[in-house]
């Protein structure tokens, strides 16, 4: 079997020279569309390459790949029709194609020879149009169906996700999914039995891309015993360049889904930052519902603030300490466009905060002498200074009112001067692709 190298380093087994020259010349034309980035694009387990946060056991390979044998030369395997050759898709309309591979399906044409038509048609989506996998328990594989519109307009081309499940001696199609305006066919990821119930699942996802970047809808298919479910809970839509990804941290057959974000590819996003969502399989409910977002690496100094920002809501409060003091004394650390006037507001602002739980900790002689610094470096009306000034009002209120009352007032201080400390922390400085502060983050810990 060849091994062809497309754009991005993802390796397509046995597929054509044209069509996958074809694909990079779409690639190069449009200047944006990445063949989706799951590691496994072909459908199958194969090994992910490690998180760059952690190690995980990952799938084993198994090779999924359609045989050129007919379906009488595998021994004891169960099929829903016999088979026939010289079975043909006859010349149609795109909206003709999932009763067309029906009828092809139902008069004894094999999986092999779909293949085949859906590549000459040009309707076969990259880098797999068929596959075939027991979804349903019943011992006889379903088969599962990509394919893209000819005419489709949008960037990566539309089309339509199909599955046929075998039900007494024919085919019938149980799932039709068409892609949604402006996103791409809903393609075949992963076909494997994710959490060990004997029904296998189809992972599958449509990228959404815009000028600079992908998204992936992703989701995890699912056999209830009367349709097919997505049982991925969240949205996955907002990870830009993601990688799809399972795993078995345990393995004990029950598998995680990973998503890894790449980040976004435009200036204007500003600094970027990979992470990685994690969705654990829930045994009460039987989904995937179960996900927390673990951020990469970082050395700008704002993501090393939103690092403090996370630890402190969590009340981590040591970690916080920690990373706020980065913030202010870290020499390694990063700034986006404007070093002097980033280091200065990041690093007031992250003062005040270590005052604010100093005084959290009942640490008042440490939240005294970090009040006293703030003040003595930014007094005078540079950058910072107004972190200065919302350290004094939120002293003064303390003294007076305790810690609840004096966050009220920053945070009313901070709403009645958003310009000069709300926006030099949020988006408007460092890009769409970090956060933007509000009131309540001044101060939240009532």
């Amino acid at each position: 079997m060849k091994t062809y190298l497309l754009p991005g380093g993802i390796q397509v087994c046995g597929y054509r020279p044209v069509v996958v020259l074809g694909v990079i010349l779409v690639i190069f034309v449009t200047g944006c569309y990445s063949t989706p980035s799951s590691p496994t694009i072909e459908a199958i387990q194969t090994s992910s390459p490690p998180s760059e946060l952690q190690s995980m056991k990952t799938t084993k390979p198994l090779d999924t790949t359609i045989n050129s044998d007919s379906h009488e030369n595998i021994p004891n395997k169960a099929v829903c029709v016999a088979p026939k050759s010289g079975v043909k898709l006859p010349e149609l309309e795109f909206l003709g194609y999932p009763q067309a591979i029906l009828e092809f399906l139902n008069s004894g044409g094999s999986t092999q020879e779909l293949d085949h038509e859906l590549y000459s048609a040009g309707v076969a989506n990259q880098p797999l149009a068929v596959a075939t996998f027991d979804l349903t328990g019943k011992s006889i594989d379903e088969v599962v169906v990509s394919i893209i519109d000819p005419q489709s307009s949008a960037i990566v081309p539309g089309g339509t996700f199909l599955i046929y499940v075998c039900q007494e001696d024919g085919y019938r199609l149980q799932h039709r999914q068409d892609s949604p305006d402006n996103q791409g066919a809903y393609g075949i990821r992963y076909l494997q039995d994710l959490n060990s119930d004997g029904l296998g699942e189809v992972v599958t996802s449509s990228p959404n891309c815009g000028a600079h970047t992908c998204f992936e809808d992703v989701q995890v298919l699912s056999w209830q015993g009367e349709n097919f479910v997505n049982l991925l809970v969240g949205n996955t839509n907002e990870l830009p360049s993601p990688d799809i990804r399972i795993i078995d941290p345990d393995d004990d057959g029950i598998f995680d889904i990973e998503i890894g974000s790449g980040g976004f590819n435009s200036v204007g996003a500003g600094p970027n930052r990979t992470k990685i969502r994690h969705w654990a399989y829930n045994h009460a409910t039987s989904s995937w519902d179960t996900y927390e977002d673990i951020p990469g690496p970082s050395f700008y100094r704002i993501h090393v603030l939103h690092d403090a920002e996370d630890a402190a809501q969590v009340e981590n409060y040591d970690q916080a300490l920690i990373d706020y003091g980065r913030v202010v004394y870290d020499p390694n650390l990063v700034d986006w466009q404007d070093p002097e006037q980033e280091i200065a507001n990041l690093s007031a602002y992250s003062l005040y905060k270590i005052a604010v739980l100093h005084l959290i900790s009942g640490d008042d002689d440490r939240a005294r002498l970090t009040f006293d610094l703030l003040e003595k470096n930014y007094s005078s009306q540079g950058f910072g200074h107004m972190y200065a000034e919302l350290a004094s009002v939120f002293r003064e209120s303390y003294e007076i009112e305790g810690l609840v009352r004096a966050c009220e007032i920053a945070q009313e201080f901070a709403e009645n001067h958003s310009k000069e400390i709300l926006s030099p922390l949020g988006s408007e400085i460092y890009g769409y692709a970090n956060r933007d502060y509000f009131p309540k983050d001044i101060c939240p810990w009532e």
